[in-house]
């Protein structure tokens, strides 16, 4: 175990000290390294279906050059099991990263302006200043990719273990929650008020929204404008909370087009020729309808900051 001895919460919810904790980290456990640190969930080995096929995106609506990202649907194969965050990083779990190392505040970030009613970059928004109420519990946004690596760092850090961004497969792996549907609930994108924090008639009665739009709002209310507090709509089978909505998270993944020549043993997909845009996965508060499954994708640059976008972290196990 690393220098900060591990506090195993299994089901029970007995904590364990670090000389049980190996002999803890079964599949269905979850624990913390540290006070601050984010809850884990350990997830087992296995193998699972990637992507979509053409019949579910055609069902979800998903624009054509967004649709040929998912394909074709392919077998991937985790070979160990591994941790990740029950829930999306926290604004009190990377402020105690931002504390630790006096990290400066960016200057600025994307976000939602009232005042004209659309997007664009805010001088002096940051992951504590987005524009919109965030209370501690609430998804940490404005992190590029440098943020989100260096946080992970610290956590490794502090903790001695290795922690880090998720590959994608990791991340759609988790998401999935041991199911085959296009979404954890089912194979349609109904309910989803129900399940998830998502683009919504809460939203659009705020923003304005271009309801003529049928990709922009689902017809339902999940009672959030912005960001939830996570842990707000119910976890999937895996016990993880929000991989669905709420806010998009970066992974490690170079953004390339399909998975033809992907890898299938869940490691990270790199490319340095071709690596100007990464993967980030799950949708969000404000996506497109299609974006909110599983199988959903998009793509930002390195330095790209938003208050749309945040992250969960992997802590890999012996």
């Amino acid at each position: 175990m690393g220098r900060v001895a591990a506090l195993i919460v299994a089901f029970t919810g007995v904590f364990v000290g670090s000389a049980q904790a190996e002999e803890q980290l079964l599949p269905g456990s979850s624990f913390k390294d540290c006070a601050t640190c984010p809850e884990m969930v350990v997830l087992p080995a296995g193998t699972f279906m990637m992507g979509s096929t053409p019949e579910e995106t055609t069902l979800a609506e998903v624009r054509a050059d967004a649709a040929e990202r998912e394909q074709p649907k392919h077998a991937v194969t985790l070979a160990r099991a591994f941790a990740i965050g029950r829930y999306e990083v926290t604004l009190a779990e990377y402020r105690a990263f931002v504390t630790a190392t006096n990290r400066p505040d960016p200057d600025r970030c994307i976000t939602w302006t009232e005042a004209n009613d659309t997007w664009g970059e805010v001088d002096g928004a940051s992951w504590q200043n987005a524009g919109f109420y965030q209370g501690e519990d609430h998804p940490v946004g404005c992190l590029d990719l440098k943020d989100v690596r260096d946080y992970s760092a610290w956590l490794s850090d502090v903790t001695g273990e290795r922690y880090r961004v998720p590959s994608e497969a990791e991340w759609e792996y988790a998401a999935r929650g041991g199911t085959a549907t296009n979404q954890t609930w089912g194979d349609t994108m109904e309910h989803m008020c129900r399940f998830a924090n998502a683009s919504d008639l809460t939203r659009a009665d705020v923003h304005k929204g271009v309801r003529d739009t049928p990709t922009r709002f689902f017809e339902c209310r999940d009672g959030f404008v912005y960001t939830a507090p996570v842990g707000s709509f119910p976890p999937n089978a895996y016990g993880l909370y929000d991989m669905v909505g709420n806010i998009w998270e970066w992974v490690e993944d170079c953004f390339i087009v399909g998975y033809e020549g992907a890898p299938t043993d869940g490691s990270v997909r790199y490319d340095e020729n071709n690596c100007d845009r990464l993967i980030v996965r799950g949708g969000g508060w404000y996506a497109r309808n299609w974006f909110m499954r599983p199988a959903g994708r998009s793509r930002e640059h390195p330095d790209y900051r938003s208050t749309t976008l945040g992250l969960r972290v992997v802590r890999e196990i012996d």
